[in-house]
């Protein structure tokens, strides 16, 4: 938990006390646990295959055209194939097993002269599963920090006077190579509370 404060001292008096205010920026930083994981898929074929003839060959490891990426043509492609079919295809990481299992299964057989190749693209999550922003918590957690920097200073803390959510913030990096390395961007949740304070 981070926090920074800056006080404000205003021309405004309430009898012999003195009006101010204090600002409070609060955040936490929660694991984001990634729960997806992306395989790129490329399906080699010759000029007559169309778009469904390619998905109903990698249907079975659940590839839909909702996956389908894009196609091209391209000089070193495979014997006898002329076109690239790309597809993403996103699945829950608990089935990443079987999805290998299937893509390598598809893979060896070349239904109808298709050739497919595959790889891993790295491991998401999905928004389902980001950690959420709690924004009384983080007012909870101003609010004690406030506190305590106006006993410091021999203030009295007064209410709440505005909040400023500065919402979520998700970082991360995927090495891919020889292994996968999976890592687990972190979510940092932001505010910042305005906070009347009375100056004796």
């Amino acid at each position: 938990m981070k926090f920074g404060a800056l006080f404000f001292f205003a021309s405004a008096a309430w009898g012999q006390l003195q009006t101010n205010s204090i600002l409070v920026s609060a955040s936490r930083t929660s694991a984001s646990i990634p729960d997806q994981a992306t395989y790129f898929v490329q399906v080699y074929s010759g000029f007559g295959a169309s778009l469904s003839d390619v998905v109903n060959a990698v249907s079975s490891a659940g590839i839909s055209s909702v996956d389908f990426a894009g196609f091209g043509f391209f000089n070193d492609l495979p014997p006898n194939a002329s076109v690239e079919w790309d597809f993403n295809l996103t699945v829950p990481l608990s089935t990443l097993g079987p999805t290998i299992a299937a893509l390598s299964s598809i893979q060896a057989k070349a239904n109808n002269g298709l050739v497919v190749s595959f790889s891993f693209q790295g491991t998401s999550t999905s928004a389902a599963a980001q950690p959420k922003c709690v924004i009384s918590d983080l007012v909870a957690d101003a609010t004690v920090q406030a506190q305590a920097l106006a006993d410091a200073a021999n203030l009295r803390l007064g209410p709440i006077l505005a909040v400023s959510d500065q919402g979520a913030a998700t970082t991360g990096l995927f090495i891919l190579g020889d292994r996968v390395s999976i890592s687990t961007p972190p979510t940092t949740c932001a505010a910042t509370v305005k906070f009347g304070i009375v100056r004796l």
